[in-house]
């Protein structure tokens, strides 16, 4: 049995047709799609703040430069 986010639990006897099976992993490939897109909507908001905390430190640090070699 397989119980969702959403609380719709799942079990491969209580889908009796192959629609309603089809239907079920559909919905859970559609939840899987959208936490996938959350995380990487995460990641790229993660990287932008990191770039601009790189150029901030350039701005603020014009000897950066030298520490990094």
């Amino acid at each position: 049995m397989f119980s969702g986010r959403d609380g719709i639990s799942f079990n491969d006897e209580t889908c009796s047709t192959s629609s309603e099976k089809y239907e079920r992993d559909v919905t859970v490939l559609n939840h899987c799609f959208d936490d996938i897109e959350k995380f990487i909507a995460r990641l790229q908001h993660a990287a932008a703040a990191s770039r601009e905390l790189e150029r901030r430190r350039r701005v603020d640090d014009p000897t950066w430069l030298m520490s990094v070699s």
